[in-house]
């Protein structure tokens, strides 16, 4: 299951890169207010039943709203380094995108690990997030002088951190049992996160 997952994400990535590229319109779905609503509620709904519910039903207070708040951070210091105009060095426009991917990845493995029903729909929620992921990040590749061949290349390895976060996720899951609603709540945080920015960009219009 861990290693399938991690496939599914890592491919779900690729997918969108070459969609970026391929298919004019269903790369403009994807960029719009459809695609954007789609994966931001699909990410929402999964992160609140799947992870948030999980961790505040066996965990105490503070360790769920300590793990949200890191969760948050986490992902908002990615989204700040992925900020960074795109004529830095492609080293750092690789290594933002890809440490954008990461938290999605272990909440991804989390799910699995902790033997929580919901693990297949965060599968599926992530997986379908890392479609226009994939497609904006061969954009940025592009934007940035790389030929599409290349472009496409690197927004896929952007996305190759997932199968080894999922695995993290899920040996972490199997080995802290007692920090587990701390790791859930982090994952929840994250995913949450991503998907409001998901769905402001969306109502912004950008």
């Amino acid at each position: 299951m861990v290693i399938l997952a991690g496939l599914i994400l890592v491919s779900a990535g690729a997918l969108g890169s070459a969609i970026s590229f391929c298919a004019g319109r269903i790369h403009k779905i994807l960029r719009g207010k459809i695609g954007k609503l789609c994966t931001g509620l699909i990410m929402l709904s999964a992160a609140i039943w799947g992870l948030l519910i999980p961790a505040i039903e066996s965990g105490t207070p503070i360790a769920v709203v300590l793990g949200v708040i890191i969760g948050i951070g986490a992902v908002k210091f990615a989204a700040q380094i992925e900020r960074l105009p795109y004529n830095h060095t492609e080293r750092t426009l690789l290594a933002a995108l890809t440490l954008h991917n990461l938290p999605e990845g272990l909440a991804a493995g989390l799910a699995i690990g902790s033997g929580t029903a919901s693990a297949l729909p965060i599968i599926i929620a992530v997986a379908a997030q890392n479609i226009p992921d994939g497609a904006l990040a061969a954009l940025a590749f592009s934007s940035a002088g790389e030929s599409k061949r290349r472009a496409f290349t690197l927004a896929a390895l952007t996305g190759v951190i997932e199968f080894p976060a999922v695995i993290i996720g899920a040996v972490s899951a199997s080995i802290a049992e007692p920090i587990m609603p701390f790791l859930l709540s982090f994952a929840a945080g994250a995913m949450v996160f991503a998907a409001v920015r998901q769905l402001l960009t969306m109502s912004s219009g950008r």
